[in-house]
């Protein structure tokens, strides 16, 4: 009786734990006119990944003499499409109204986003973007930093 009993609690618990990863996001060094480096925790949950990012920093590079206007970032989830990103899901904009200089760098708070993965069969060939979302003149401007390819064991 208590097998069963341990073995019963064992599998709900099992059921019910979501699929987790860590994962690092970085930029390529002075290859754009703002950069974002973070860290945080990925977590598979129901219809959803809950992207938390526990350290993020925004930083400029000197040699990008212009004030750079921020509106904000998000989170995307993205495959590797002709060499280029193409994204499949995002999360909202995050809004983080800021203005950046040369050399300037801006700790960003903590948060948790939501990307939509209902019907995403599987996350190995795929990557999250952080993207920065920039004014540029009339429009908007982006740059990105990725994770390492995604290693979420999900049971479907």
């Amino acid at each position: 009786m208590r097998g069963w009993i341990v073995g019963m609690v064992f599998t709900v618990f099992a059921m019910g734990a979501a699929a987790q990863q860590t994962v690092s996001f970085t930029s390529p060094v002075d290859t754009f006119r703002l950069n974002s480096t973070a860290t945080g925790t990925v977590t598979k949950n129901g219809p959803f990944l809950n992207v938390r990012i526990d350290q993020y920093v925004i930083w400029q590079p000197k040699k990008y003499e212009e004030l750079t206007d921020v509106i904000g970032y998000k989170v995307e989830l993205a495959g590797i499409e002709n060499g280029r990103w193409n994204s499949l899901r995002s999360s909202a904009l995050v809004s983080l109204p800021y203005q950046s200089g040369p050399g300037l760098t801006k700790q960003v708070p903590t948060a948790t986003v939501l990307i939509p993965v209902d019907g995403i069969k599987s996350f190995d060939d795929k990557w999250l973007v952080l993207t920065l979302v920039l004014r540029h003149r009339d429009g908007e401007a982006y740059t990105h930093a990725h994770s390492a390819r995604m290693k979420l064991d999900t049971v479907h």
